[in-house]
């Protein structure tokens, strides 16, 4: 439901145990599901949420303890009329796994006619473990970095955008070792009949 500003979504689902038969003889738990989200907007594009997630297993098939939490804080903040600034925090909880279990990213973003500039800096810990939903990547520290300029040629071979930009990402684990790294540099040409060209080179290490 929706008050106002203010966005609340909650959605609760259980599945039954199955004991297996002569068929198929895998043996189900019972599971019990539960998301609760509440989020709320305000003036210049700024928000705040907060989410929780959970996961009981229930009945006689279900092993003791077994139970998955996900907590999470996210938000964006607009900055003038180009810019913004957004970024999440989250954390799981798993009985018996103890260890670097926290999620964040903070990401700073710069959109105008002429520039488009993106920093970001994620982080997810190895024990980050997410069982309501998935997580793609773990143990890994993630700076990344965006640069875009646009010209406007007044008359240029009938040329109405030029884009040239720049991407980078570099993936460091817990331990500081320096995993992978992209770099991928392009440039656009669209002409005012609708044509388009795109020139790009990247490298992966």
């Amino acid at each position: 439901g929706k008050d106002g500003r203010t966005k609340v979504g909650v959605l609760g689902m259980a599945t039954d145990e199955f004991e297996g038969d002569a068929i198929d003889d895998e043996a189900v738990q019972a599971t019990a599901f539960a998301v609760a989200r509440v989020s709320h907007e305000m003036a210049n594009r700024t928000r705040v949420g907060l989410i929780a997630v959970r996961r009981d297993g229930r009945g006689s098939l279900a092993p003791p303890d077994d139970s998955n939490s996900t907590f999470g804080v996210d938000g964006q903040v607009g900055v003038g009329q180009y810019g913004l600034i957004k970024g999440f925090v989250a954390q799981t909880d798993t009985p018996g796994v103890e260890g670097e279990d926290h999620a964040y990213l903070l990401e700073g973003n710069y959109s105008s006619s002429a520039w488009r500039l993106g920093l970001e800096y994620s982080e997810v810990g190895g024990e980050f473990n997410p069982e309501v939903g998935f997580v793609r990547r773990s143990d890994y520290r993630k700076p990344q970095a965006f640069v875009q300029r646009r010209f406007r040629p007044a008359d240029f071979l009938g040329i109405r955008d030029i884009r040239p930009r720049i991407f980078y990402a570099s993936y460091w684990n817990f331990d500081g070792f320096h995993e992978s790294e992209f770099i991928w540099l392009a440039t656009d040409f669209e002409w005012r009949n609708g044509y388009r060209l795109e020139m790009g080179v990247s490298e992966e290490l």
